[in-house]
């Protein structure tokens, strides 16, 4: 089997999980998690971080990114709204909609209210407010504001045989992975999913 070493020769943070033991009798399907222990804040970094946090029964969720400030306060969101029994899709759409606030808050705090203006009013008012460039200019900072972490979830919803593996990124939005068996995320996430594929891996 894979072992951490090979996804962690280089100085990159990764987050990955695989789906295993899929149609082997006496055999219960599981989900392996493999993570580095690097996060990173907006000034420093710390290599002892507890990458794997438990968001309810039978859920797991991991994290990484350039800036893992908002980790804390988008999961802490998501565990006081989700009830004990989930499903895959409620988890989803629910830590999507919750990055996705606060990607929009933080992008008012940071570009628009330094201006006065919330992002309704600049999307609304803008052009008039600004000079071309400048209305450009505030336009590209608002659509390339990303939070700088992104989350790797996976579980089994009650009663099933199969793992639902799925990632979010900026700008708040998600990608399952059920079918492939496996995801990863990060700055080594590239290297690991192609290590994976090469080996041929599979539930």
């Amino acid at each position: 089997r894979p072992k951490l070493a090979d996804f962690v020769r280089w100085p990159m943070t990764v987050c990955i999980a695989i789906a295993c033991d899929y149609g082997y009798e006496k055999r219960t399907p599981k989900v392996i998690f493999i993570a580095d222990r690097l996060a990173s804040g907006e000034t420093t970094s710390i290599d002892q971080a507890q990458k794997l946090v438990h968001i309810t029964e039978n859920w797991y969720v991991m994290f990484a990114g350039n800036d893992t400030s908002f980790v804390t306060p988008i999961l802490g969101v998501l565990n006081a709204e989700l009830e004990e029994e989930v499903n895959e899709a409620k988890i989803a759409l629910k830590l999507t909609e919750i990055y996705q606030t606060v990607r929009i808050n933080q992008v008012q705090d940071a570009v628009l209210r330094p201006l006065g203006l919330t992002l309704e009013r600049f999307l609304s008012e803008g052009k008039e407010l600004f000079p071309p460039t400048q209305y450009a200019q505030l336009y590209y900072q608002i659509e390339s504001f990303d939070l700088g972490c992104q989350f790797l979830i996976a579980g089994f919803r009650k009663g099933a045989q199969i793992a639902n593996i799925f990632h979010v990124q900026n700008p708040g939005i998600f990608f399952p992975a059920e079918m492939l068996g496996f995801s990863a995320i990060g700055s080594g996430a590239a290297n690991a999913l192609s290590y994976l594929a090469l080996r041929e891996q599979v539930p």
